[in-house]
């Protein structure tokens, strides 16, 4: 493991901030499942009965709730994922069998049906159109990009080999986008593609190699889980960087690529590591509830926990006022040197 080093964030990144989550009845805590950041705040799947999707200003305070549950055409059954335009005015909602848009004040839009929406797992919203992505390699395309009424589709990465496996629960969000740039990984191949939405033929790939990596020769007649084997858990892609969490001999550690000169790194993390939910303007993001960064500020100063050191000057105005039935915190921070 002389290739496998430790580090500290603390190297890299810097600027750490945290932002309270405004907390009234209407914006319960509940489980944060997934996050978005645009350029007009945060948009969060909240799990709450009716009003899952919520709308968040970036300095914490509340925006709205982003349409309810139901059987109307305004309404959906449920969200498989959703996505944000990069300026955050209109956000999108995949449903069973429908895309459904809203503002960001939570009001309906319009809403568009299409096939094999229930394979759907990635989704991003761009200028250039949606962007779709599965695991189940049993369809023709594992990544398709639709345009912005689903009028058309075009197949980008052909996906039919007969094969159907779960992923991760986390892996929701497979495509990342980094300015024009977006970013899809197929979790079978343990391949990044890299696209200019300018120009689709203009492409990169990368892909990561282990001793018990997933492979669809290794799994491809097996009863396994891809949990058994090393794979990636989660990624944001930002700065020409893809910045991940990689379990590697079920240890976890850091990942970095930098698809400018094709390197990659993998790290023994000291600290929070590179487990970001999003990010966004050269911004990278994490969410904690109030009972983690109480723990944190409650331990023993004598022998504090790794992240202790990392999070202790931004912890420091909520140290007396922070308590459990808080909302969650937002922790962003930038990568040094980064314009």
């Amino acid at each position: 493991e002389s290739h496998l080093y430790k580090n500290s964030i603390r190297e890299e990144f810097c600027d750490i901030q945290l932002i309270p989550l405004e907390n009234n009845n209407d914006t319960p805590m509940g489980i944060m499942e997934n996050m978005q950041v645009c350029d007009n705040g945060f948009y969060i799947i909240n799990r709450q009965e009716k009003y899952p999707l919520f709308y968040y200003k970036h300095d914490g305070s509340f925006g709205a709730k982003i349409g309810e549950k139901g059987h109307s055409k305004a309404e959906y059954t449920n969200i498989w994922n959703f996505s944000a335009n990069t300026a955050g005015d209109t956000v999108a909602v995949l449903d069973y069998n429908y895309v459904r848009l809203y503002d960001s004040n939570g009001t309906f839009i319009n809403a568009y049906d299409f096939k094999d929406t229930q394979y759907w797992q990635g989704f991003l919203y761009t200028d250039k159109g949606f962007f779709l992505s599965t695991s189940n390699r049993c369809l023709n395309s594992v990544l398709t990009q639709y345009t912005h009424d689903f009028r058309t589709e075009h197949p980008i990465i052909e996906g039919q080999v007969n094969m159907i496996r779960d992923i991760p629960s986390s892996w929701q969000n497979l495509i990342r986008r980094d300015g024009q740039n977006i970013c899809y990984y197929d979790f079978y191949t343990a391949t990044f593609y890299i696209f200019d939405t300018n120009n689709m033929k203009k492409s990169k790939s990368f892909t990561l190699h282990s001793p018990n990596g997933l492979a669809e020769s290794k799994i491809r007649n097996m009863d396994v889980s891809s949990q058994d084997f090393d794979h990636l858990i989660s990624y944001v892609f930002e700065d020409n960087i893809i910045w991940g969490k990689f379990n590697y001999g079920g240890v976890g550690y850091n990942l970095k690529l930098d698809v400018k000169t094709g390197t990659c790194q993998l790290k023994r993390f000291s600290d929070l590591g590179y487990g970001f939910q999003c990010s966004h303007n050269g911004w990278y993001y994490q969410a904690f509830e109030p009972a983690q960064l109480m723990m944190l500020i409650n331990s023993d100063k004598q022998a504090p926990w790794p992240i202790w050191t990392l999070l202790e000057e931004a912890l420091e105005p909520y140290k007396d006022k922070m308590n459990e039935s808080d909302n969650y915190y937002i922790m962003r921070m930038r990568k040094k040197n980064s314009n």
